[in-house]
């Protein structure tokens, strides 16, 4: 910083009436020199001459200025002091490293878009086979069909199994595309009286112009000994082919799935119901409105069987028997039913 130098015992000289503005000027113009750039920002010329104009503005209105005033302006022009391009380089250098990032540090989860989560795929629906099977859970409601009893109490009925097993086979075939009608879905009958109750079940079907009637039941005998599977037809129908081959594909469907859900089940066969008089379900004048589509009764075991109920306790041998029948349905209907 560069002052001006002023001797005390020497008066400020005025040659002018305004001497007080003039006084200002002066400070002023002092204010201004001390604000001067720095030499290296500004030309030499463009200095001495800002500086010439300002003193002799001050002249003109009758200000003495000391003498040291101009030797010391005159000193502010210091030279300009030599910068090496690495120099020059520094602060640039500096500046750059304080904005480069810390390579220590991790950055935030913010600096990263967050992705967005795909939408779950729609399930694609069934194909449609065109095919319409009722089912039908046997006995139910006042008739709970044959049982087993344990200490003389009765801890399985069919009707219940019949109704767990259907049910397992309607999700199954609905899920493969197959149209499906359950003649009950809870413990109930259709009618009073037997004979009432199996032509409303045959009913259902007809009406509801069903290619495939099943029915599905579970064995009693009074030989708690007799045990096993088997599956009835009739053959006195005008699709008799159409019943045989159904049942058989069934018998073994579920012979075969039994054995692989570990019960080791006794293969009674696939037999014409013409043995038993014709059931009342598949024969043609045991009703007054008989079936008029492919039917079958299956007999998956037997209820009064130890083994068999016992089996039959188990969620897994249920599922066995369901997926028999689905598996006899689907092949068929693949080969041409």
């Amino acid at each position: 910083m560069v002052r001006i130098a002023r001797p005390l015992e020497r008066p400020l000289v005025t040659r002018s009436p305004y001497w007080l503005s003039a006084a200002v000027l002066a400070a002023a113009f002092m204010a201004q020199t001390l604000a001067l750039p720095h030499p290296q920002s500004a030309p030499k010329a463009a200095q001495a001459a800002r500086v010439g104009a300002q003193l002799g503005a001050i002249a003109s209105m009758g200000v003495e200025l000391p003498a040291q005033a101009e030797s010391g302006v005159a000193r502010t022009a210091a030279p300009e002091p030599t910068v090496t391009p690495s120099q020059a380089a520094a602060p640039l250098d500096e500046a750059a490293a304080a904005a480069a990032p810390d390579p220590t540090q991790a950055s935030t989860p913010t600096d990263m878009p967050t992705p967005t989560e795909a939408p779950p795929p729609t399930p694609t629906p069934p194909p449609d086979r065109g095919k319409l099977i009722v089912i039908d859970p046997g006995h139910g409601g006042r008739d709970p069909g044959a049982v087993h009893t344990s200490g003389g109490v009765v801890d399985l009925t069919e009707e219940d199994v019949n109704l767990d097993v259907a049910l397992r086979l309607a999700e199954m075939l609905r899920q493969d595309g197959y149209r499906v009608r359950l003649t009950r879905s809870s413990d109930q009958s259709l009618a009073a009286g037997k004979a009432a109750d199996l032509q409303a079940r045959v009913d259902v079907a007809n009406q509801a112009g069903a290619d495939v009637f099943v029915s599905i039941h579970h064995n009693g005998s009074v030989n708690r000994a007799e045990r096993g599977t088997e599956v009835y037809y009739c053959s006195h129908r005008p699709y008799a082919d159409a019943n045989r081959r159904l049942a058989l594909l069934a018998q073994e469907a579920i012979v075969r799935n039994l054995r692989q859900a570990g019960h080791d089940v006794v293969d009674r066969g696939a037999k014409d119901d013409i043995i038993r008089g014709h059931l009342a379900l598949l024969g043609p004048r045991n009703l007054p409105r008989p079936s008029r589509m492919p039917a079958i009764i299956g007999e998956a075991l037997f209820m009064t069987n130890d083994a068999d109920a016992a089996a039959l306790m188990r969620p897994e041998i249920r599922e066995a028997i369901a997926r028999g029948y689905f598996e006899a349905l689907k092949s068929y209907f693949e080969g041409g039913g």
